[in-house]
């Protein structure tokens, strides 16, 4: 057989005829069978899912082509193609309805035989399977392979700028908790302001230092939390001063 008549008869497998002379029915074919395509792409929506219901509008829609729009295994084909490209799932009931069946994830499709047959332009995207044969029938069985489908990002939220703090008014400081607070020499709260010494502290060095001129002075350091305030101050005559006397953050208990 010469190439021309293997690609009319190629052609004509796909529903097309295949000649020149029927090349403006052939092109509307194209048209319809992309028609389909689409209608069944829409009608899946995007929740992955195409139901019985989503599957009946495609019917709404008949296009140029009125009753002859659709045909079993045209939409066998299209449905087939579809699910596979797009990752969507198809109700069993649709599936039975058109001769469909899920293997894995590829979709396995039985089309009448010589009647129709997967475009070749998507050979890698399909394979024949075998031929079902009863009586006078026969069907070919395609596997319609399912496309990797691309992971969706999170939409990346924009990173806000930071918004520098307003400046205390006059007369404050920023404490450690964020707060503005009032900028004296001696802190009420040590936790608060670390770097200061609470003036009662002061006022029993004041008071140590005038009965022991020879003590000297010595360095404070910010207490770890605790419902007991106790200083560490090191060793030495003022520490022992410190730790005979119990000295508490809160006098009154």
């Amino acid at each position: 057989m010469s190439f021309t008549k293997d690609n009319e008869a190629y052609l004509r497998s796909q529903g097309y005829s295949g000649t020149r002379f029927d090349a403006p029915r052939d092109s509307d074919l194209v048209e319809k069978n992309k028609h389909l395509y689409d209608s069944i792409i829409k009608a899946a929506g995007d929740d992955g899912q195409l139901t019985q219901t989503e599957y009946e509008t495609i019917y709404n829609d008949r296009g140029p082509w009125g009753k002859y729009a659709y045909n079993q295994d045209s939409v066998t084909d299209a449905l087939a193609r579809a699910a596979a490209d797009t990752g969507f799932k198809v109700d069993q009931n649709t599936l039975d309805r058109h001769d469909l069946a899920y293997d894995g994830d590829d979709i396995m499709a039985k089309i009448s035989a010589g009647d129709f047959a997967p475009s070749a332009s998507d050979k890698d995207k399909y394979s024949y399977e075998r031929t079902i044969e009863d009586d006078d029938d026969a069907w070919n069985v395609f596997r319609y392979k399912a496309q990797e489908q691309e992971e969706e990002k999170e939409d990346e939220k924009p990173v806000e700028p930071e918004v520098p703090e307003p400046a205390c008014p006059s007369g404050q400081i920023r404490g450690t908790s964020g707060a503005c607070i009032e900028d004296k020499e001696y802190a009420d709260n040590p936790w608060e302001e670390p770097k200061k010494t609470p003036k009662e502290l002061a006022d029993l060095r004041d008071v140590f230092d005038s009965y022991d001129p020879g003590a000297g002075s010595i360095d404070y350091l910010t207490p770890n939390m605790s419902k007991q305030y106790k200083p560490k101050v090191g060793s030495g005559k003022f520490a022992g001063f410190l730790r005979a006397n119990q000295y508490q953050q809160d006098r009154s208990n």
